[in-house]
């Protein structure tokens, strides 16, 4: 997905990826390292634990992935200079993650994407992520359309994102479930 994401950058924009090198000290890199996989963990949990598996008892699997993954949406509304596209591709993240855990019946699939998409758009290439600007190991300045590359906001924010994560959520679908 990071892949795909850079690669439409330059095909879209202007790209320049530049290495921090001493800039920014290793605490700090280790900090928002370790930051970055709790996070993705504690919003896994919240969303993809035990409320995502009470609510498709309950209401089946595609409301229950629906509602959550809308919650999930809503719970960014608040990060710096979100949008309403930022806030559709964040719903449609959830949804990427909710079928993940769906067909693996595991945390361990939508938490393994949702770190390897921060950790490599946040603290490897130094892309805003959901708004926020984090230690990263490179800094990466786009230029372009913020309506496809997603601005302040980040990938997130743009149309790129929306393809990259409605074409992971149709993939990871296709998998056989346990």
């Amino acid at each position: 997905m990071v892949a795909f994401l850079l690669l439409g950058c330059f095909t879209v924009g202007y790209v320049r990826i530049g290495w921090t090198g001493t800039h920014v000290p290793a605490a700090t890199l280790i900090g928002w390292l370790i930051l970055l996989l709790a996070a993705a963990a504690n919003e896994e949990l919240i969303f993809r634990g035990f409320p995502l598996q009470v609510l498709i008892e309950a209401i089946g699997a595609w409301p229950a992935i629906i509602a959550l993954s809308i919650l999930f949406g809503l719970a960014h509304s608040g990060n710096p200079n979100a949008s309403r596209l930022g806030m559709a591709n964040t719903v449609l993240a959830g949804v990427l993650f909710s079928v993940a855990y769906v067909k693996r019946r595991s945390l361990w699939l939508p938490y393994g994407i949702h770190v390897g998409w921060n950790v490599g758009i946040g603290f490897v290439l130094g892309f805003h992520l959901s708004g926020l600007h984090i230690a990263s190991l490179w800094t990466t300045g786009i230029a372009g359309s913020d309506t496809i590359l997603g601005g302040d906001y980040g990938p997130e924010g743009g149309l790129l994102a929306t393809f990259i994560f409605g074409a992971s959520a149709v993939i990871v679908n296709r998998i056989k479930p346990r």
